[in-house]
């Protein structure tokens, strides 16, 4: 049987690819030897950008089926990458909540230190006025400053009982950061799925940084479509919830 051209050659047969098929993870065995086995390579191909290649650790063997690696919650995030982290508090925590389960964000953090060299990680959450109602982070936006992360938040209106937190006021802080920010990383990680942040991610693609979006499907329309369209990587919070959820009897701020 015949191979299916990819998008790369359908290209230079003079079609332009639609977008959806230009957006895959290729796997292929590469020609360099890692430690005595041919190393496998992951292209993510994107239509804004050349193709980018990141090397996979050598337990993927050229046995492993494409299927069995694609349903890993294993990131496509290389050793050497950059990165930089930006949360979208109530987005997050929403999320996390619908999924039934509260984050450690220690756990978390450690998820990226141990892919990549993390620069920044960076949480944005809105406080109430009076900083003692349902929705107040206060004592987990302490706890985070004093464990790793940089925290950004403004006060907003006195909540009215019944009314859902605060969600998105934070769109305009995460842009100007991840743009400032973004000149010394290589890979952005953004806990958003809000359709107002896709413009942000197509300037970090633009200037050769690779974006990756995480958020949910699970439980309604929490990610946009567009967002997971645009990204180079759409990573299902669900898939990372035994990764980073919080161990039964644990203390933490609450969340």
């Amino acid at each position: 049987m015949g191979r299916t051209p990819s998008c790369a050659h359908r290209a230079r047969g003079g079609k332009r690819p639609r977008a959806p098929e230009c957006r895959r993870t290729h796997l292929y065995q590469g020609s360099r030897l890692q430690r005595g086995r041919p190393a496998l390579i992951a292209i993510n191909r994107h239509p804004s950008g050349p193709d980018r290649a990141l090397a996979l650790p050598a337990s993927f063997g050229p046995g492993l089926a494409l299927r069995q690696f694609l349903r890993t919650p294993t990131m496509l995030i290389s050793p050497q990458e950059r990165l930089g982290i930006f949360i979208d508090g109530a987005d997050l925590l929403t999320a996390s909540r619908a999924l039934g389960f509260s984050v450690d964000f220690k756990r978390l953090r450690s998820l990226f230190q141990e892919r990549g060299k993390l620069i920044r990680t960076v949480f944005y959450a809105t406080l109430s006025e009076d900083d003692n109602g349902e929705c107040s982070m206060r004592p987990l936006i302490d706890w985070l400053q004093y464990n790793g992360y940089s925290t950004s938040t403004k006060a907003t209106r006195r909540r009215i009982a019944g009314q859902p937190c605060a969600s998105g006021a934070m769109d305009v802080e995460i842009a100007v950061d991840a743009i400032r920010l973004g000149r010394a990383l290589d890979h952005v990680i953004l806990f958003s799925g809000r359709a107002e942040l896709k413009a942000l991610v197509f300037a970090l693609q633009e200037e050769g940084k690779r974006v990756t979006v995480v958020s949910t499907l699970a439980t309604g329309a929490l990610v946009v479509d567009e967002m997971r369209r645009q990204a180079d990587q759409y990573v299902d919070l669900a898939e990372l919830k035994d990764q980073i959820r919080l161990p039964v009897g644990s203390t933490t701020p609450k969340q």
